[in-house]
């Protein structure tokens, strides 16, 4: 299986990991009560899938809200990938508006010394 897809709903995210194209992308509202429950299928996916991914990879991510146990997920499934592939990048996507998200795409960058592109958008 190259993609894995699962649809946003109230509060969980969209999620898009195609193998092929190298990418992963999540958005939407992470504010799921117990968000490994969900993650779950992703981590699972990528450890199925390690060694059919490419070693240039980008993973992207825009929140309209992200919870902080959702954040820490998100944080979980960077740095299961950051083992596995060698060239991660990493945008992060943010309201111009939101502080906070901004800051939790900047602590990414200084956890795992990876490139994390920041972009505001209105």
């Amino acid at each position: 299986m190259d993609t894995l897809s699962i649809a946003g709903t109230n509060n969980t995210p969209e999620v898009c990991f195609d193998i092929k194209k190298s990418v992963l992308q999540i958005s939407g509202i992470s504010i799921h009560v117990e968000p490994i429950n969900f993650y779950k299928t992703v981590l699972e996916w990528i450890d199925t899938n390690k060694d059919s991914l490419n070693s240039n990879f980008l993973c992207e991510f825009r929140f309209d809200c992200l919870s902080v146990s959702s954040y820490r997920i998100i944080v979980e499934i960077i740095s299961t990938l950051r083992r596995t592939i060698k060239n991660l990048n990493i945008i992060w996507n943010y309201h111009k508006e939101d502080e906070y998200m901004q800051e939790m795409g900047c602590f990414i960058n200084d956890l795992y010394d990876i490139p994390v592109k920041l972009i505001a958008y209105n």
